[in-house]
């Protein structure tokens, strides 16, 4: 896609290139993160994604999951979410051919940084 251009960071990165990491999210349209515990890193990293109007957050501490946004659509935090808007859900869909399996080899796919 011309135009697209697309910087991976791992958790460690957030301590160990941290300017970097700032720089790519203070030019960011579009933020994913997955497997975010640490507290430190969290709580950094949501004063830093909340400006980025695109952002999806999977598997990692709920304060931060609870920072997805997708045009209107938002992790309610309260859990009265009720469940991710139409495009998600057709992303996710993606996954498998049907089999709940075969979503979660997907999904774990998706989320492996080599």
């Amino acid at each position: 896609f011309p135009g697209l251009k697309l910087i991976v960071f791992s958790d460690r990165d957030i301590a160990n290139q941290r300017p970097q990491v700032e720089a790519a999210l203070d030019g960011a349209d579009v933020f994913f993160g997955s497997l975010l515990f640490d507290y430190d890193q969290v709580e950094w990293l949501r004063e830093r994604v909340a400006k980025i109007p695109i952002r999806l957050v999977f598997e990692s501490a709920l304060e931060l999951m609870g920072q997805t946004q997708i045009g209107t659509f938002q992790m309610a935090p309260d859990g009265k979410s009720k469940g991710p808007p139409p495009a998600v859900k057709a992303v996710l869909s993606k996954f498998s051919g049907g089999k709940e399996e075969d979503k979660m080899v997907g999904y774990l796919s998706f989320l492996k940084i080599d």
